[in-house]
């Protein structure tokens, strides 16, 4: 069962991500709703409002047909054409920005809604199409059917007005890192929050922390489900257990995963390997670490001579560098107890952000004063915080050093140099 429990929770995630999963889920309630106004179109309440709003129905099958056949070319056409702007703003943003951005663009619902209701109008015509004979008894119209088809037909229209814009949108720059930047502060927000709630560090027994779980795959490490791990340890009383690695850390077969205060059972420790989620690719848009790489990749980009668009990369450090400031503020490791075990768990690694995050900035950008004057001025501003924690200081400062010396070799006019090396 708890298999069963875990691959449908990957498949959700999966299927959730999916361009296709609101058209399809849309495109069924369109099918549907087609069946059920052709069951009811000749019942006493439709009847009566065909007399009510008589003007509004058509009465010549011809006409009908027509214009079914119509509304279905023309809809055909606006689905194939929102396709393929789909796929070219998602080659623009793989080339332009970064490929990490492809899956939240695909995974837009507005985007999904508009082209589930063009395939689910298109499906909905076709078969009140292929019904019209049936109405060929009623004196006064054809049905409501239709009239609802020519409704959502017009309203498609609409939709592709819409949909143009949110398209233009959606591909500029400065709109895609404001969205990963509301994105990424939710989520530490959030991670704060339950820090806070948490009990503190020094109440976790590290005492004979020596017994070691080692992983039996590779890839990359997401997180932890509290109910599966507290499955696999509801035969232990009074154990600790400290997860090592860091979300989104790749992990290698045989890395150590997990230690425990107490040796645990081979049929249990495959339970507790169970409950550590580890994918063969790293998961998309769930954690701050992976969105401040994609804004460290998207500055990197545009700092590439075929953009050559420093001026985005100076706004995305500015973006990181509060991201960075609110990430700081997160102690290394977040307590959690049950009635019969502790856990610890790794929140953040202070220097491997800056490994990650600042290193490939430093390295790329270090032959240009503006760059690097905004780099430094960056972290000198999360440095300068009173709430970030004293590791986190020693990681930003490490990574200060870093860059005035990558200064002083790369940067060979004096007064830059003096200009960078002077920021306070």
């Amino acid at each position: 069962m708890k298999y069963l429990l875990k691959g449908i929770d990957l498949f959700y995630k999966r299927i959730i991500g999916s361009i296709a999963f609101y058209p399809i889920l849309i495109s069924l309630g369109f099918i549907i709703l087609a069946i059920v106004m052709l069951s009811i179109e000749n019942s006493d309440i439709c009847i009566k409002i065909k007399e009510n709003i008589s003007y509004l129905l058509i009465k010549d099958i011809d006409t009908a047909r027509t214009m079914l056949s119509t509304l279905i070319g023309g809809i055909f056409s606006l689905t194939v054409f929102s396709f393929s702007m789909v796929m070219v703003v998602l080659n623009q943003a793989s080339s332009n920005f970064s490929p990490r951005l492809l899956p939240g663009l695909i995974s837009n619902k507005k985007h999904q809604i508009i082209l589930g209701s063009y395939i689910g109008t298109l499906l909905y015509s076709l078969i009140v199409l292929m019904n019209i004979k049936s109405f060929e008894a009623v004196e006064d119209s054809i049905g409501l059917s239709i009239l609802l088809g020519v409704f959502f037909g017009v309203s498609c229209t609409g939709l592709f007005v819409y949909f143009i814009h949110t398209i233009s949108q959606e591909i500029q720059i400065q709109n895609i890192v404001s969205r990963i930047f509301k994105t990424s502060l939710k989520t530490i927000e959030s991670k704060i929050e339950l820090q806070k709630k948490s009990k503190s560090i020094l109440d976790f027994n590290n005492e004979g922390i020596n017994f070691e779980i080692k992983s039996e795959k590779t890839g990359y490490y997401e997180g932890f489900s509290k109910d599966l791990l507290s499955n696999a340890l509801d035969n232990y009383d009074d154990i600790h257990i400290e997860i090592i690695p860091q979300t989104n850390k790749y992990i290698k077969e045989g890395d150590v995963l997990i230690k425990s205060n107490k040796q645990i059972d081979d049929d249990k420790r495959e339970d507790l390997l169970f409950s550590l989620s580890i994918l063969p690719s790293m998961h998309v848009d769930k954690g701050y670490t992976s969105n401040m790489i994609k804004l460290m990749e998207v500055a990197i980009r545009a700092m590439s001579p075929g953009i050559n668009d420093p001026g985005t990369a100076v706004d995305v450090i500015n973006k990181l560098g509060l991201l960075l400031k609110k990430a700081f503020e997160l102690k290394s490791h977040t307590y959690l107890e049950k009635d019969n075990f502790a856990v610890l768990y790794h929140d953040i690694d202070y220097k491997e952000i800056m490994r990650l995050v600042f290193q490939p900035l430093r390295q790329y950008s270090k032959n240009d004063s503006v760059v690097m004057y905004k780099l430094i001025d960056t972290l000198n501003y999360v440095n300068n915080s009173d709430t970030i924690t004293l590791d986190a200081k020693k990681a930003v400062n490490s990574e200060l050093k870093s860059l005035e010396d990558d200064a002083k070799e790369s940067i060979f006019n004096k007064d830059d140099l003096n200009i960078i090396l002077n920021i306070k």
